[in-house]
């Protein structure tokens, strides 16, 4: 059985495999680039042209030195000659690639409901076995929840709220 991000990988094609690739490089941009990150930001591609976006006219020019360097550390990580030339533009506000991040989903986990009499048993099966084991967690449970609850939760305007865990 093979991982779920190799089978998409493979299953995308090319194109898919390239972009997935840049994506890592986006999010590897200031491994990628060492000192120079903070002055070149990636802002996209055109065709096998690699744009940047530089802070004013002065790092441009500097930067437009540095061209083969910059094409040899991208292609280096990319392990592959997507790019032959490097454009440098202004940013003028524009967000770069490598500052887009993306957060996953956040689900909320319903706290357990103790079953009315539940936990009475505990300490009546023998400690040293799988039943007198599995009921004192399954017990410990909504002990935990319960606790967790307590914790933090004062008024909902101004107070003070914190996350609960109820793993």
């Amino acid at each position: 059985m093979q991982p779920l991000a190799k089978v998409i990988f493979q299953s995308v094609g090319e194109y898919g495999r390239e972009r997935f690739r840049l994506a890592e490089l986006w999010r590897n941009w200031p491994r990628v680039m060492g000192s120079m990150a903070d002055m070149a930001r990636p802002l996209g591609t055109r065709k096998s042209t690699l744009l940047l976006g530089v802070e004013d006219p002065v790092t441009m020019q500097e930067l437009s030195y540095y061209g083969p360097e910059i094409l040899d550390r991208v292609n280096g990580f990319l392990q592959k000659k997507i790019f032959d030339k490097v454009k440098f533009d202004l940013l003028q506000g524009r967000v770069p690639l490598d500052a887009i991040t993306v957060q996953g989903p956040e689900f909320h986990k319903p706290r357990p409901i103790r079953p009315t009499g539940f936990g009475h048993l505990v300490g009546r099966f023998p400690a040293d076995s799988a039943l007198g084991r599995c009921y004192a967690a399954y017990a410990a449970l909504y002990d935990r929840a319960e606790a967790s609850q307590d914790a933090v939760e004062e008024d909902t305007f101004g107070g003070t709220h914190e996350r609960r865990n109820y793993a």
